[in-house]
C-alpha cells in the first residue's frame, strides 16, 4: 500500500498467494488470518486470577502462562508453580510487576517460555534458579541463561557484586 518498502524476507512473507508480489488481496488474506488468530485466542484462551497469580489457560492445551502476580505482598523466595489448578505451568509471559520484596526465583522443570522483563520490577531479586531437568533454561550463580549456557537471558537487580565476568562460552 506504499507506506513501507518491504525487505526480502518481508515481501515474500507478505505474498501470501506466491504470485512475486503483494497485492491487496494478500493484505486481506493477511488481515483475516490475523482476525483468525485474535478470535482463536479468545475462544481457546481465559484469563484467570487466584490469589498468586494472574494467569491463562489454553483449553484446548490445557497448559498456562502466567501474566502477573496478582498480590505484590509476596517476598522472600517466588517458587514459580509446576501446576495451577492441576495444569501445568509452561510459560513465564510480560512483566510480572513491581515487587521489592522478592529475593529469589525458581523455575520449575516445564516452563518453556520467560519473557526477557519477566523479573525486571524486581529490584532486590539476588538469584533466578532453574529446576536442572528444565530443557531450556538454566542457571549459575543465580543468573539465567538458555541451557546451553550460551545467552545470558537475566541478571537479577538484587545482586551486589560489583562487577560480573560473562563466560566466554556466552554469545549474546
Amino acid at each position: 500500500i506504499g507506506k513501507e518498502q518491504l525487505t526480502n524476507e518481508k515481501e515474500v512473507a507478505a505474498d501470501i498467494d506466491v504470485s512475486k508480489k503483494v497485492t491487496s488481496t494478500d493484505i486481506l488474506n493477511l488481515k483475516r488470518l490475523i482476525v483468525r488468530i485474535i478470535e482463536e485466542r479468545q475462544i481457546y484462551e481465559q484469563e484467570y486470577t487466584n490469589e498468586e497469580y494472574e494467569y491463562r489457560k489454553n483449553k484446548l492445551t490445557e497448559k498456562v502462562t502466567i501474566i502477573k502476580l496478582a498480590n505484590n505482598k509476596k517476598s522472600g523466595v517466588l517458587q514459580i508453580p509446576s501446576k495451577i489448578d492441576g495444569n501445568e505451568v509452561t510459560k513465564i509471559e510480560d512483566f510480572l510487576g513491581e515487587n521489592n520484596r522478592i529475593t529469589r526465583v525458581t523455575i520449575p522443570a516445564k516452563v518453556d517460555s520467560i519473557s526477557n522483563v519477566a523479573f525486571s520490577g524486581m529490584g532486590k531479586l539476588e538469584a533466578i534458579e532453574v529446576n536442572s531437568l528444565n530443557e531450556k533454561y538454566s542457571s549459575r550463580e543465580g543468573i539465567l541463561y538458555n541451557k546451553e549456557g550460551t545467552k545470558l537471558l537475566s541478571y537479577p537487580r538484587g545482586k551486589t557484586e560489583k562487577t560480573y565476568k560473562i563466560e566466554e562460552s556466552v554469545k549474546e
